[in-house]
Parts: C-alpha cells; structure tokens; sequence
C-alpha cells in the first residue's frame, strides 16, 4: 500500500500548512517512493517475450528478439530449435569426463577425494592418519604408482636425505659420462 493511502491525513495536514517533524519524514518518504518509482518506469526497459513460438521467457538476457537461451543455440548452431539428442549428451557428457581422467601431468599427483592418493593408500597401509613431518616416498620415483609395495613413509628430513643422495649419484654419474665423451 502506497504511503498517501496510508496516511491521507498527513498530506492533507501538509497543503494547509499543519504539520510536525514526524509528518515531515512521512512527505520525505513518500515523495522518495514516488521518485524511485517514476525512475523505474523511466529507466526500465519493457519485457518483450521471445519470438520463438512456445517460449515465455523475456528478451533481457538473449538480443535481437530471443531470450538467452534461444539466442545460445542460434550462436552455437545457427537454429534456435537446436536440441542435442539425449543419447549425443550422455556420450559427449561422458566423453569429457573421461579425457579430463586420463590428461594427468607427469609431474602431479593423483587426487583421491580431494587428499593425494599416495597418502590415503599409505595411511591405510599403517592404519593410521599421517602425521605433519610424515612424507611418503615413492621407491621407483613414478608418482602414479601408489602400490603398497612402492610407497614407504619417512620422516621429511630422512626424505629430503634420501633424494639429496639420489641427486648427489645422478649428477656424480652424469659427470663421469660427460667426460668419457670428451
């Protein structure tokens, strides 16, 4: 309900010249209304129905006559009654979900609900969570192999010892071969 039917008094009060500061915070406010009012008509465009027969929705989010989604398919397809095929969803639903499992760097590790599966399969192997210091190395260097028999858990500093040995051999082999070459 609008303000001057709520308070007819008040505004009549108001042209003859009677009025308190409360009356004047009700004029305030409705004049507010009127005005917030008058800007919406003004500025608010009016809502056109797609013109694709059958459809309800308005033209606010699609253009030129057609609402969003009529106006997706015929950016994608160039036919606004453009439906893909059940089956042909399933399978290119399927499709992607099953390239997006099997593109895994080289240099990451498997998720497994949102934890490393090297370390859920290592907590499972010891029967406990691991702790903060606890890393889990992987014996053959391959980071996608979460075996059992390849994953032994260490503290990190008996880790980071293991691979500064490891780097250590490499580059002391990779110095005897460059010289042999020489």
């Amino acid at each position: 309900m609008k303000l001057e039917q709520r308070h007819p008094e008040v505004l009549e009060n108001f042209r003859k010249g009677k009025y308190d500061d409360a009356d004047i915070a009700k004029v305030e406010a409705l004049a507010k209304e009127l005005s917030s009012k008058r800007a919406k008509e003004i500025f608010t465009k009016p809502k056109v129905k797609c013109y694709v027969d059958g459809c309800q929705n308005d033209t606010s989010k699609g253009g030129k006559g057609l609402c969003g989604k009529h106006a997706q398919r015929m950016r994608r397809y160039g036919d606004v009654n453009f439906v893909t095929s059940e089956d042909q969803r399933r399978l290119l639903s399927r499709e992607s979900q099953l390239k997006n499992v099997f593109e895994i760097k080289p240099t990451t590790y498997r998720k497994f609900l949102g934890k490393h599966e090297h370390r859920v399969v290592a907590e499972k192997m010891i029967g406990r969570k691991l702790k903060n210091d606890e890393h889990v190395h992987h014996k053959d260097g391959n980071k996608h192999n979460n075996n059992p028999s390849n994953l032994e858990v260490m503290t990190r500093i008996d880790h980071l010892k293991l691979h500064a040995a490891e780097r250590k051999k490499t580059n002391a082999i990779e110095r005897v071969s460059n010289k042999s070459h020489q």
